[in-house]
């Protein structure tokens, strides 16, 4: 008996070291990704700066050009739309930002399928999972 929960304690220790090297690895992959939405989610929130942001769901992407912001306002502009996502997301995304420093303007483009209807508003929350460290969103 005493065998098996020396096993029983050896295999635990292996699960527990596996989970940190993968979280570890898998964190240093999210923060040197080189495109896609990986990378835009690490940028947004660790890297953006701008002084107006515009964040929603698809039609934010694809109805606000930045540039063109940038020119009329005359303020640094970054779009922080992500397709299908509501304001559960860009909360979290909020939090993370003004972690670092406070924008002048934000812009959040209401769409009424993911912000008004009853529904399970958690399952917006995935996008939020690589910044998740021992119960705080960083």
């Amino acid at each position: 008996m005493k065998r098996f929960f020396i096993r029983l304690g050896i295999l635990a220790l292996l699960v527990i070291i596996c989970d940190f090297a993968i979280g570890f690895i898998g964190g240093k992959l999210v923060e040197n990704a080189k495109g896609g939405d990986t990378k835009r989610k690490y940028s947004i929130a660790n890297n953006t700066n701008e002084e107006f942001l515009i964040f929603g769901s698809s039609r934010a992407i694809h109805h606000y050009d930045a540039e063109i912001l940038e020119d009329t306002i005359g303020m640094s502009v970054h779009n922080c739309g992500f397709q299908g996502n509501g304001i559960i997301c860009a909360y979290g995304f909020y939090k993370m930002i003004t972690e670092r420093y406070y924008p002048k303007v934000m812009v959040y483009e209401i769409t009424p399928s993911f912000d008004y209807l009853v529904g399970d508003n958690h399952k917006y929350l995935g996008e939020l999972h690589y910044f998740y460290k021992g119960g705080v969103i960083l």
